[in-house]
């Protein structure tokens, strides 16, 4: 019920698109100092996204339900971009200034004009999946590969971990971009190329692999025995997960930019799940097919694109894969932080709730290590839920009264 929801808005959303793309605004920029570029927001957006999902979460996906779930994903990456355009545009449109003269913006305020629950509903939601999300199971994927490569304690990692992510979080957004400019164009870049040499050994299974993601999304049953429905169900759905298009959190980012055109940023935001999605979730996956006939049995689906890059570096595809994960992780921990700390703005005044968000922050990068994260995955997907459908009925009403 819930994904028709979301494509019935997102269509609707497409036919108004075409109508606020052609509003006019002047580029006018405010308070620089204090906030950041829009192709900060940018990164700083994508560092939240590009996590776990664009390489063990595509793992997982294609060995447990087939290669047709990948196409899903693609449909809903540019349907989201949709999704991203109206999130952004209402962020910059209906955001404030704080007391350090700092933007405050993000689904929880448009939603405020709509209900005020919204509003407060979503901040709750939005500081839960801050936690999960945003830090646990980034932290796991962090565990899951530095475990399979270097012989380290885990309690030296989780200690020096927490340690440098509150050194890095601690002096607020203009300390966290200074990381996220550098770590998510680099480490794309660095993953990337690695990806397009494996590709060039396998490049004879290229065209098959993407041949088999289009012929496997519309099979009555998938190669592994999953219905339609499925695939589609578990496509879109893992496709929110990755590139948050419909969530609304990404927004954030965007409603820390110094400019005040909202079409603009809202252009500029629609490459999100573009690169995050349609770019590196669909190069991980056939890395993944191009190394795989599927016709047998993965007992650890997490593990197995570590395996590919093993197979094609020797021990140095542990190291590759290893680095890329931390940096992805981490950077999506410093997205995601902030993301939470503007929720704790929405619903406390007082300045000393956000100190206590850290410090509950920095804990749980630390017990990430330890904790099981099957039930983590669970209430993440509750929570995200939570954001995505006051986010989506907020979005369609704002829309409908066609605010300008």
């Amino acid at each position: 019920m819930i994904l028709f929801l979301y494509l019935f808005i997102g269509l609707y959303l497409l036919i108004k698109f075409k109508s606020y793309i052609k509003l006019k605004y002047t580029n006018e920029i405010i308070n620089k100092d204090k906030n950041i570029s829009s192709f900060q927001s940018l990164f700083h957006s994508l560092s939240s996204c590009m996590g776990t999902a664009n390489i063990i979460g595509v793992s997982i996906l294609i060995l447990t339900f087939g290669p047709g779930v990948i196409f899903w994903m693609m449909v809903q990456a540019i349907l989201g971009s949709i999704y991203k355009f109206f999130e952004t545009f209402y962020t910059i449109k209906f955001r404030s200034i704080n007391e350090k003269k700092e933007n405050i913006s993000g689904p929880m305020y448009y939603l405020s004009f709509v209900s005020n629950y919204l509003g407060i509903i979503y901040s709750i939601f939005l500081i839960i999946v801050s936690l999960t999300l945003g830090n646990l199971i980034q932290i796991n994927s962090i565990k899951i590969t530095f475990l399979k490569t270097f012989n380290f304690k885990i309690i030296y990692i989780s200690i020096f971990l927490a340690f440098i992510i509150y050194l890095s979080i601690k002096d607020g957004i203009k300390k966290i971009v200074k990381y996220t400019d550098i770590i998510i164009p680099l480490v794309s870049i660095f993953y990337l190329l690695s990806c397009f040499i494996i590709l060039y050994f396998q490049r004879i299974n290229i065209l098959s692999s993407i041949k088999l993601i289009f012929i496997d999304a519309f099979k009555i049953k998938s190669l592994l025995g999953i219905s339609i429905y499925t695939l589609f169900k578990y496509g879109i759905t893992r496709g929110l997960f990755s590139n948050e298009a419909g969530i609304g959190s990404g927004s954030i980012a965007f409603g820390a930019s110094f400019n005040t055109n909202p079409k603009k940023e809202g252009l500029i935001s629609m490459l999100n799940p573009i690169i995050d999605t349609l770019v590196v979730c669909f190069i991980s996956s056939i890395v993944i097919l191009s190394n795989n006939n599927l016709k047998y049995n993965i007992n650890n689906p997490e593990n197995f694109i570590i395996d590919i890059f093993i197979e094609h570096f020797g021990k140095y595809g542990s190291y590759i894969m290893s680095i890329s994960m931390f940096f992805f992780a981490f950077a999506a921990i410093l997205g995601w932080y902030y993301f939470g700390e503007k929720g704790v703005e929405f619903l406390f005044k007082n300045p000393l709730y956000k100190k206590i968000y850290l410090f509950i922050f920095v804990l749980f990068s630390f017990l990430g290590f330890y904790i099981n994260t099957n039930f983590i995955y669970k209430l993440t997907d509750v929570s995200i839920l939570f954001l995505l459908v006051p986010n989506i009925i907020g979005l369609f009403i704002l829309t409908k009264k066609n605010i300008k």
